[in-house]
């Protein structure tokens, strides 16, 4: 056994560690996607839940506001139109 027959062997020796050392980050990647897809499914239920309350929180809140606005919008109003007859000149 000679020496070219050893690079041989090293070069297949170390072809097949890259490829198997290779292996190792392609299965961690397709680990993290299967983990991925499986929280994905486990929490849409949830965040459904969710945007659903926080929908109806903002529309109790856009309804209460909107009473409450009320009042000052019509007086805002009100005050608005007198201060318009006034620069008018009145009644006459």
């Amino acid at each position: 056994m000679d020496i070219a027959f050893w690079r041989d062997v090293a070069v297949i020796v170390l072809a097949v560690e890259g490829f198997l050392f290779g292996l190792i980050p392609l299965a961690l990647f397709l680990l993290a996607i299967r983990g991925i897809r499986w929280l994905d499914r486990q929490t849409r239920d949830y965040a459904t839940r969710a945007h659903d309350e926080w929908l109806k929180i903002h529309q109790r809140v856009e309804r209460t506001a909107t009473i409450v606005r009320a009042p000052f919008e019509r007086t805002e109003r009100t005050i608005n139109a007198v201060r318009t007859f006034l620069t008018r000149g009145g009644a006459g």
